[in-house]
């Protein structure tokens, strides 16, 4: 780990441990996503994607890496850094686990465990093209209430989302902009 990112390690672990997970506070099928999270210019990035647009669930949208659990999988944890690993080529070995997150419900019933890693800052995602349209980091100040941006929702009953514009015009918005935007507030300024 390199120098830079110590300080934010510190405030990463203290926003997480102001955030203590509540295992019985949603139902759902159980699914875990990792924000991966770099220091550059002494600020957190995290790394998301937009998934390839002929996937069945949530074609086209951005998130993070994660998804359910497989058999093979010793708990969320350890599925949220294979999906990592699968989907943007980041090695479970190269990730300083820093903690987990509340789990998030999503409108579609998926019960989502965030974990919170520390990565070096010169990760470079290979994405997998059969799960992954393409990669791209943002910094977490952008999920702030200063960065929000509300745009139409999905659904008219549903009311205005709140969504996240970045520089090269992804907009990240539903429970990837809630866990986000959770885990920026808890960081504060």
């Amino acid at each position: 780990m390199r120098a830079p990112a110590l300080p934010w390690r510190a405030r990463l672990v203290a926003a997480l441990s102001e955030l203590a997970p509540d295992p019985g506070a949603v139902s759902g099928t159980p699914a875990a996503v990792l924000v991966a999270v770099f220091v550059a210019d002494d600020q957190p990035w995290c790394w998301l994607m937009r998934r390839a647009a002929h996937l069945r669930q949530h074609p086209g949208q951005v998130s993070l890496p994660g998804g359910k659990p497989e058999p093979g999988d010793a708990g969320l944890l350890a599925t949220a850094l294979r999906e990592a690993h699968e989907e943007i080529g980041l090695e479970p070995a190269a990730v300083d686990v820093l903690g987990e997150m509340p789990p998030r419900l999503t409108s579609t019933r998926f019960r989502v465990t965030p974990f919170v890693g520390l990565i070096a800052a010169d990760f470079r995602p290979i994405v997998q093209p059969g799960e992954v349209g393409r990669a791209f980091a943002a910094p977490l100040r952008l999920f702030t209430p200063d960065g929000a941006l509300r745009v139409p929702p999905t659904a008219p009953e549903r009311g205005p989302v709140p969504s996240y514009l970045t520089d090269d015009g992804e907009v990240v918005w539903g429970a990837t902009a809630a866990i986000l935007h959770r885990l920026a507030a808890a960081l504060g300024p």
